[in-house]
């Protein structure tokens, strides 16, 4: 029997808490000239008030009075969106938006400037590797997106958008440099500039980062940069290219027995620190675009090539063994999109095609049976149809989209591959209420491929015990949610209620040691947000999120979900308490989960509480901050598995950075 959304009232008391202020806000603001938050969602901007899903947009002012340095400490902090330090080390975290675990990273779509980033081996985007002072806005929506962004939107989307003029001022100049030191011998340096006229719009980001790390064995050092160059060939047509690269060398300190981090978390693992376990990653990244408006149709061309090269020394069942890997990745794109207006009625509708080609060589000087090239290849075709009704200001959304797959793994030990076809499809609908809420309605399904990890390849099977080689199927999820906006002078706020069906969930099962499907998995529960300007002084942000996980059928069935804490809280309030003062106070709480891996629910990991402090003083165009992260200096960790009984990766104590920045 489907089980219905069990949100007791316990449940909604912080979403209250979070929404009372926005609530207030509204009443005490009525009147006041709306102030209209953008999106991207589309993939062309719109108000965010007439989208039918939940986005929770983090502004650039949000960015510089947080204090945030990384875009994943942004979504972390400023969304409420919990994370672990990445198992691939450097300044990395792993983000899990709905309560995915080990494949929240293949459950999520990560775009910059409308260009979708995918790893096919499962691993995470680098987002460190984007500067947060090239950062305009970053959207993060929750709920599936398959129409718009394809394979693996099925939690949601991560949209980033840099820092662009809009050509209509006379020519200028603006930028930012910024020195840090810290806690473990952190050094940072940071810059940002831009050059624009009526033509021409030129950006500049880099980074330099070194620390010796908080653990033993975890010194690590970044450096990147971009540039980023568009110009107005005419009144309605833009070209562009950026250029980018990334650097990280990162010691790999690994996993503690949950002895060995009460005796130190701050501890290395022994085999690791005696091989010197370390991984170096180097990116390069070349990106245009074309858009023109022809006769009332806005045309968008894409095109993008990366490259990554990834060089480490793991530990395979005590042995050291060094590996590289070279992986490559194309895509192409085209969009076109067209408005009408009648007497009461105005549609929209967005059509596109999209190509991404992202393959990979393996090679273990060691081990050189174990190399392996890897290939995927994917074609999709999608369309969208926004109908709004003027005199109601009711809007309809359908969206449908088509996707071929062919992905392959070649080796030593065979040559089996994947070819299958998905679609994904959503319908929904928006209501404007009054001149400052809104509510919506939404159903979607998305999908996701096993990625090239985890198809049961022959190189993973080898001769190690009770391994069973079963093809894997696509995933799918279907989405039911409802939801409510606020978006006025002084506030943005959303709430909404979901409930997901996933068939063929993909998940590693240790039992079996292998990747498999689970028949039945059920995701449910609520998202909300707020940002209250409460005075012109002080500035509250806060968001909250309850889910109730279980595995539906089978021999785990009622069983919660590994790696999905039913609470997850942060607040934050920054307060200008003088003409050139202002303090913050931040703080993220995680609830209790099961371990990766723990499906008969037997291990659990418990809560944490953290808390942040930020203090700035002004000097005309320069600022000095002092920013305290994990304020109380306590011992936690974001993630633990079943691997080798209960491992655990120790996140950081207190650290202190100092930072200058002057502006230009």
């Amino acid at each position: 029997m489907k089980k219905s959304i069990r949100l007791r009232a316990h449940v909604f008391t912080p979403a209250l808490s979070v929404l009372s202020l926005a609530i207030a806000a509204s009443v005490q603001a009525q009147g006041n000239e709306l102030n209209p938050v953008v999106v991207t969602a589309a993939k062309y901007e719109e108000n965010n008030q007439q989208v039918p899903a939940f986005i929770n947009v983090i502004t650039r002012q949000q960015i510089e009075q947080s204090g945030v340095s990384t875009v994943n400490e942004a979504i972390m902090r400023l969304a409420g969106v919990p994370g672990s330090p990445s198992l691939y080390g450097g300044n990395e975290y792993a983000l899990d938006i709905m309560g995915f675990g080990d494949t929240a990273a293949g459950n999520m779509v990560v775009v910059i400037d409308g260009v979708p980033y995918r790893e096919g081996d499962g691993s995470e985007v680098r987002l460190s590797s984007v500067s947060i002072d090239s950062v305009e806005r970053i959207e993060v929506q929750r709920g599936g997106a398959g129409v718009l962004y394809g394979e693996g939107a099925t939690a949601g989307v991560i949209n980033i958008v840099t820092r662009a003029s809009s050509n209509t001022s006379p020519t200028r100049h603006t930028g930012t440099v910024a020195i840090s030191v810290g806690s473990k011998n952190t050094r940072e340096y940071r810059a940002y500039a831009n050059y624009v006229n009526e033509k021409l719009d030129i950006s500049f980001s880099g980074l330099d980062r070194s620390s010796d790390g908080y653990r033993v064995n975890s010194k690590n050092d970044q450096q990147n940069g971009a540039l980023s160059l568009k110009y107005q060939l005419a009144e309605k047509t833009r070209v562009g290219l950026s250029v980018s690269r990334d650097d990280t060398y990162a010691q790999t300190p690994g996993a503690l027995t949950l002895q060995q981090y009460r005796d130190n978390p701050q501890a290395a693992q022994p085999t690791s620190l005696a091989n010197n376990t370390y991984m170096d990653a180097k990116a390069e990244r070349y990106a245009t675009f074309f858009e023109t408006d022809v006769n009332g149709f806005l045309v968008k061309l894409d095109a993008a090539q990366r490259q990554r090269y990834y060089e480490a020394i793991g530990v395979q069942g005590g042995t050291p063994t060094p590996m590289k890997f070279d992986t490559n990745d194309h895509f192409y794109g085209l969009s076109v999109r067209k408005d009408w207006d009648w007497a009461t009625v105005r549609n929209s509708v967005i059509a596109g095609y999209e190509t991404n080609n992202w393959d990979q060589s393996r090679t273990f000087p060691t081990q050189p049976s174990w190399a392996a090239t890897y290939s995927s290849n994917a074609q999709a075709t999608y369309i969208k149809n926004n109908l709004d009704l003027k005199e109601t200001e009711t809007r309809f959304s359908l969206g449908v989209r088509s996707e071929d797959f062919e992905r392959r793994q070649a080796s030593m030990d065979g040559q089996p591959e994947m070819k299958k076809t998905a679609r994904a499809w959503e319908f929904g609908v928006s209501q404007k209420v009054n001149q400052t809420n809104s509510v919506f309605l939404r159903r979607s399904q998305s999908y996701r491929l096993p990625n090239l990890d985890e198809l049961p390849f022959p190189i993973y099977l080898g001769n190690w015990p009770n391994q069973v080689a079963v093809p894997l199927l696509p995933q799918f999820e279907r989405t039911n949610e409802i939801g409510w906006k606020i978006n006025d002078t002084h506030l943005n706020a959303s709430l909404r209620i979901y409930q997901s069906e996933l068939t063929d969930e993909i998940i590693y099962d240790p039992a079996n040691w292998g990747n498999i499907n689970l028949p039945k998995t059920r995701r449910e529960g609520l998202d909300s947000f707020a940002r209250v300007q409460m005075t012109p002084q002080v500035l509250v942000t806060g968001a909250y999120s309850h889910r109730h996980t279980e595995f539906g059928t089978g021999p785990y069935s009622g069983n919660q979900l590994p790696m999905a804490p039913k609470d997850v809280f942060s607040l934050r309030g920054d307060w200008r308490f003088a003409a050139n003062q202002t303090v913050g106070l931040g703080w993220m709480y995680v609830a209790s989960q099961q371990i990766a891996g723990d499906f008969a629910n037997q291990n659990r990991m418990p809560s944490y509480n953290i808390a942040d402090a930020r203090y700035v003083y002004q000097l005309n165009s320069s600022d000095i901050s002092l920013v305290v992260r994990n304020l109380t200096n306590k011992n936690y960790y974001s993630y633990a598995t079943t691997t080798n009984g209960y491992s655990v990766y120790p996140d950081q104590g207190r650290s202190l950075m100092v930072t200058f920045r002057y502006k230009f």
